[in-house]
């Protein structure tokens, strides 16, 4: 199975940076490849439908919700192999 993964620093507080990117529904605001984004809920269930700059869609499953830690995990339902997750880390020198 592939694996990609990319990371970067930004210099602001775990709770402002989560409650811009944090919600599941809405990840077309900030996310530069997605030009829509709809479904309803938050919850482990929740479903959301995207659609890329390129006119790709997507259907999304949310699988788990850990907000103590800013992070959440969705399945792609087309792709049951496929999993992504969010989450914040803090850097162990802080």
């Amino acid at each position: 199975m592939s694996h990609v993964e990319a990371s970067t620093t930004i210099n602001t507080r775990a709770e402002t940076l989560w409650n811009e990117v944090g919600s599941f529904q809405c990840v077309a605001a900030w996310h530069p490849m997605l030009v829509r984004m709809e479904g309803d809920g938050e919850q482990p269930g929740a479903v959301r439908r995207a659609e890329t700059t390129d006119g790709q869609r997507q259907t999304e499953r949310l699988q788990e919700v850990v907000p103590g830690q800013h992070l959440y995990r969705y399945a792609i339902v087309e792709t049951s192999d496929a999993r992504s997750r969010l989450h914040r880390r803090i850097p162990r020198n802080r």
